[in-house]
C-alpha cells in the first residue's frame, strides 16, 4: 500500500505538538519542494490513484509512505545494502521486488498521508534542473538504473511529464 505526501517545513514544527489526531501537521501551510520537483503536490498525483493499472506501479512507492507485508519484504529479501545512504532508490527497489517479482498487487490508499518534512526553506528558488543533475550523479540513481531493466527510460519520462528538461 502506498498514500500521498504532503510537503511541510519542518522548521517551524513543534514536536511536543503533534497527536494522532493529525489535526496539528495537516494545517501546516504545503510548499514547492525540492524533493519533489519543485510541486506543492505530490508529483506521484495521477498515476498512483491508478494502481496497479499504472506503468511501473513499483515506481510510485516512497520509504515514506509504503507498506507491505513483513514476510513479503523478508521474501523479497529485504532492503539491498549496496545503497550507499546518500539519498534514495532503495524503497523502490524494494517495491519492485515485491510487486513485481512476488507479483504481490500495490494498492493506493488515499487516506494514507505523509507529512514530508523538509528542511528546506520554502523561500528557496528551486532549480529543477539541479534536481535531475543530483539525481545522475546520485550513485543510488545510477545503481537502480543498472538493476532495474527499463528505470532510466521511465525516471526520464516521469521527469518530462512536469514539462522539465533532462539533462
Amino acid at each position: 500500500m502506498t498514500g500521498i505526501r504532503e510537503f511541510i517545513n519542518s522548521k517551524d514544527i513543534v514536536p511536543s505538538k503533534i497527536d494522532s489526531s493529525g489535526v496539528y501537521l495537516s494545517n501546516f501551510p504545503r510548499f514547492n519542494s525540492s524533493s519533489n520537483y519543485g510541486l506543492s503536490k505530490d508529483r506521484r498525483l495521477g498515476k498512483i490513484e491508478h494502481l496497479p493499472n499504472t506503468e511501473h506501479p513499483w515506481g510510485h512507492f516512497y520509504g515514506c509512505n509504503m507498506v507491505f507485508k513483513k514476510e513479503h519484504v523478508i521474501k523479497a529479501g529485504l532492503f539491498d545494502e549496496k545503497y550507499d545512504g546518500t539519498w534514495g532508490y532503495d524503497d523502490i527497489d524494494l517495491a519492485y521486488r515485491v510487486i513485481n517479482n512476488l507479483k504481490v498487487r500495490p494498492i493506493y490508499m488515499e487516506k494514507a498521508v505523509v507529512y514530508h518534512q523538509d528542511k528546506i526553506d520554502p523561500a528557496e528558488a528551486v532549480n529543477e534542473k539541479s534536481i535531475k543533475l543530483k539525481d545522475l550523479k546520485n550513485p543510488n540513481y545510477q545503481y537502480i538504473c543498472k538493476k532495474i531493466p527499463g528505470y532510466y527510460e521511465f525516471s526520464n519520462r516521469e521527469f518530462k511529464r512536469f514539462g522539465l528538461t533532462i539533462i
